[in-house]
């Protein structure tokens, strides 16, 4: 059977991409956010950011994983009042198939927690 088919959007019934869950090697969530205020600038399955404390946060996801067999990258950049400095993040305790846990880090007088004012999560999965 020869043809194309072209659809504008194809959803399940949680809302993300169908196809999204069934691809391998590419992004299941992210999200630019500040830090100081949680706010979420951008996102994809991500439903909120909490800031549970300085440095602390954690990212909801829209639908959850089916295990918390997964990786993430977290940048941070801009903390007011500060430059060349280096971070540390690392994941939470608080991590689930529904949630992830990032805290963060300067390590040029501490180590000591910091909000960053540009953040940016980006979850990958099988």
């Amino acid at each position: 059977m020869a043809g194309r088919l072209t659809v504008s959007t194809l959803n399940n019934d949680t809302g993300v991409l169908a196809t999204q869950n069934g691809m391998s090697g590419i992004a299941k969530a992210w999200a630019l956010f500040n830090g100081a205020s949680a706010t979420v600038t951008a996102s994809f399955n991500v439903s909120s950011i909490t800031r549970v404390g300085t440095g602390n946060y954690t990212v909801n996801f829209t639908t959850a994983f089916s295990n918390t067999n997964f990786g993430s990258l977290i940048t941070c950049s801009d903390v007011p009042g500060t430059s060349n400095q280096v971070y540390a993040v690392r994941y939470g305790t608080n991590t689930s198939a529904s949630s992830v846990g990032m805290l963060v880090y300067s390590l040029a007088s501490g180590p000591a927690s910091v909000d960053c004012g540009s953040m940016s999560v980006t979850i990958f999965s099988t």
